[in-house]
């Protein structure tokens, strides 16, 4: 049955299906974490909570220098075991580099950097710069097993490190311990527990072994030609998921920003389907090169699009309960802007089948050009109308840049297709 089923509807589906209700469940997972500490915080401490966590989540993505990308693109087009183990360990010693780089800015620094946006818990951005950089290496296993098609081994990983955000936060709960500090420290540290397990992840052809494989940096030029683009995507896209959270702060107060983050994290499990099927689509699509695939692809991505837009309009009619079975009533007011964030976020859903042809397609150029580009709206947007409009004109600042992406995706995959067919 299962053999017919996957003949009938592809693998890609089927793998497509697996990982997001995979995903599903550890988002579900951590969602009641998130969950727990917007209750036990209130707005006002999760918002410290909140600037901490996406200092977090913008220094993983300096880390990652577009890193990822090029395993997918290098590592994933070869079945040669001991050139995937080259890549994977010279991937890992630049990002290694890279975190302490600035975890020594970060330490010199934050200081500084809390006074500038006029927060007042300094140590949760020391925290972020030093522990929080200890993320790298679980988003490094996920592009590995990602880049294998290990796909059931990502679901596993991400499982795990949710159960531990719940167990851990879910004794702080009934304990009414409300340290920010501590609860920040132990969710930015669960993603660390699935690495204890990594031998039994990952196959026992990869292993890291950085003075022979990374000595000579056979990979370094390949690796430079799509880094050179994907890191400014990479980067460009954090901060755009996450700086407006900071512009809030500094703007607005610690109180608002809490308010934004709590409604912002309903949101967030919207977004993470689109990071689910990203992780299949951008790994499968690199290996498409023939018309007739592409063609049944896009299909496939017009159906996605189309469902995402069904899904917002039905979810406009839960928006206030969405908010009180989540994050509470103390978020109630956030109501308009949490429509805003969720058209925002079926929106990256929409868009992300079409942005992973682009692993097939060769124009590296369209991930630097549209993430300077969206984040040139971003921070226009905040920088202008927040200080005027508070937060509403965040969530638009990021919602126009989402329909945007998703107007100059299709624009330029339609004319790569088209070029295909001539």
């Amino acid at each position: 049955m299962f053999v017919y089923i996957k003949e009938k509807i592809g693998v890609g589906v089927l793998q497509s299906i697996y990982v997001i209700f995979g995903n599903i469940l550890a988002t579900t997972i951590s969602a009641v974490a998130i969950i727990l500490i917007s209750r036990l915080l209130g707005p006002q401490k999760f918002g410290e909570f909140s600037i901490g966590f996406a200092v977090v989540l913008i220094l993983s993505r300096f880390v990652d220098f577009g890193f990822s990308t090029a395993i997918l693109k290098i590592a994933g087009r070869t079945q040669e075991k001991q050139l995937q183990k080259e890549i994977f360990s010279e991937a890992l010693f630049f990002k290694i580099i890279l975190s302490i780089f600035l975890a020594i800015i970060g330490i010199t620094t934050y200081k500084y950097l809390a006074n500038a946006i006029g927060f007042q818990e300094e140590k949760i951005i020391l925290i972020a710069f030093t522990v929080g950089l200890g993320t790298i290496f679980y988003e490094h296993l996920l592009t590995i097993l990602q880049t294998l098609h290990l796909f059931k081994n990502v679901v596993i990983i991400n499982i795990i490190q949710a159960i531990v955000k719940i167990l851990v936060l879910g004794l702080f709960f009934i304990f009414s311990i409300q340290n920010t500090y501590l609860i920040f420290l132990s969710y930015i540290l669960a993603p660390i527990v699935p690495l204890l397990f990594w031998k039994f992840l990952a196959p026992n052809t990869i292993s890291f072994n950085f003075i022979k494989n990374t000595i000579s940096f056979p990979h370094f030029f390949s690796f430079f030609s799509i880094v050179k683009h994907s890191a400014v995507a990479v980067i460009a896209s954090g901060i755009i998921e996450n700086i407006d959270i900071l512009f809030l702060q500094k703007y607005l107060t610690t109180f608002e920003a809490g308010l934004y983050a709590g409604v912002s994290k309903i949101a967030l499990v919207v977004s993470l389907i689109a990071y689910s099927l990203s992780s299949v689509l951008n790994a499968r699509v690199t290996k498409y090169k023939k018309k007739v695939d592409i063609k049944k692809y896009l299909v496939k991505s017009h159906i996605v699009a189309f469902t995402s837009l069904i899904l917002f309009l039905i979810s406009l009619l839960f928006i206030d309960t969405l908010i009180l079975f989540t994050v509470g009533s103390d978020y109630l007011a956030g109501s308009n802007t949490l429509v805003l964030l969720l058209a925002s976020s079926f929106t990256t859903i929409a868009t992300t089948p079409y942005i992973a042809l682009f692993f097939s397609f060769k124009i590296n150029w369209y991930f630097s050009f549209s993430a300077v580009l969206l984040l040139i709206i971003v921070l226009g947007g905040n920088i202008l109308f927040v200080p005027i409009f508070g937060l509403n004109a965040s969530a638009w600042s990021r919602l126009v840049s989402k329909v945007l992406l998703f107007l100059i995706t299709i624009f330029i995959s339609w004319r790569e297709y088209k070029k295909l067919l001539d």
